[in-house]
């Protein structure tokens, strides 16, 4: 996930999901293929406008350019990484992005094992420590890029009331403030085991009119999550996914559920252990016949109830180098399908060449 812990807090909320039945379809419930493809597309354009506005709160964007103060990572490209590879973030890696040190351009600032009030500083381009605490960590800064080159500290980010295990956060009231008004409040608590592996995290983030909440847990072998995304009140994005881990507990084995994204949702399972370690072989990732039987996803449109089609791996020639490389695709009843990517960008940004064919 290429995260840090300044952007933690929020990214979080989009890496882990709970176990979720797929409910059976009938044919009857299945669309056709031209139907199909003006729902999946007019689903996936409503959801890129809605994120588009998400990702343009300035809190968002606050806290995204804070990432870039920190870090070499951004919350968007976690946040897409997320939606891409949400069985990539599991309960390992909530350690790490909590234990990472945040890295500025020049330097390396330790927050968690010094907190403190921090403030940016233009001369070093670094945070620099300015009060030492042991119950909060403050970090003064530009909220903008704008606001750094006019070199103004117009933006505070507050971990407040922080208790800390082992150098992981367990308990934290947070808040984020630009120009002296408040644009963002949440709380977080977590436990984590003997071993210093989360087996439990809640969080709550209000930037108004949105409204966050996630929760993880488990035990063993198995953990579960449910993440919730409401704009006033009417959910946008919700995860439900039930996480399988290999008894070293460095890998996700399997992942059962759901990502919703109304008006569209993505039901089913994948071994990821088993999908992770074919795209690692250079052999066995061209075999697209392997990778499909280590996954089951079907797509649905929620408002009409009804079965758009499933995703399968396909061989993907790049048009340029000619390398080919597995894609997922939607397959429609017709066996007809399109590159998912293709779909997905066409609602905004660079599009990719959109290929329409029969499965053979």
């Amino acid at each position: 996930m290429k995260t840090r812990i300044v952007n933690a807090f929020f990214a979080l909320s989009f890496m882990v999901t709970v176990l979720s039945c797929t409910k059976d379809k009938s044919s009857s419930d299945q669309m056709s293929a031209d139907q199909a493809k003006v729902e999946i597309r007019a689903g996936a354009q409503l959801i890129t406008a809605e994120l588009n506005t998400l990702m343009s709160l300035p809190a968002v964007v606050t806290l995204q350019y804070l990432s870039t103060l920190t870090s070499n990572g951004s919350l968007k490209s976690a946040f897409k990484a997320a939606l891409v590879k949400p069985h990539n973030f599991n309960a390992r890696m909530l350690k790490d992005l909590l234990l990472k040190t945040p890295r500025t351009k020049s330097s390396q600032v330790d927050f968690l094992n010094n907190p403190g009030t921090y403030q940016f500083s233009f001369q070093l381009n670094t945070f620099e420590l300015i009060s030492p605490s042991a119950t909060m960590i403050k970090l003064i800064f530009p909220a903008n890029e704008q606001a750094y080159n006019n070199q103004l500290l117009n933006a505070e980010f507050l971990a407040d009331n922080l208790q800390i295990t082992d150098s992981i956060p367990t308990n934290a009231d947070l808040s984020l403030m630009i120009d002296q008004v408040e644009v963002m409040t949440g709380t977080y608590i977590s436990t984590i085991s003997n071993t210093g592996v989360p087996t439990s995290v809640t969080l709550s983030m209000l930037m108004n009119p949105y409204k966050l909440n996630m929760t993880f847990s488990g035990s063993g072998l198995d953990y579960t999550s449910i993440m919730s995304l409401k704009l006033n009140n009417q959910e946008i994005l919700g995860f439900n996914e039930a996480l399988r881990y290999t008894a070293d507990m460095q890998t996700v084995e399997k992942v059962t559920g759901i990502l919703a994204a109304p008006p569209l949702s993505f039901n089913g399972w994948l071994n990821a252990q088993a999908l992770q370690i074919a795209m690692a072989d250079s052999v066995r990732k061209l075999d697209v016949a392997y990778l499909n039987t280590q996954m089951s996803m079907a797509v649905f449109q929620t408002v009409l109830n009804q079965q758009i089609g499933t995703l399968a791996f396909m061989l993907f020639t790049d048009p340029d180098t000619g390398k080919k490389s597995p894609s997922i695709a939607v397959v429609y009843s017709d066996g007809s399908w399109e590159w998912l990517a293709a779909i997905l960008n066409s609602t905004g940004g660079k599009s990719l060449i959109l290929r329409s064919k029969k499965v053979r």
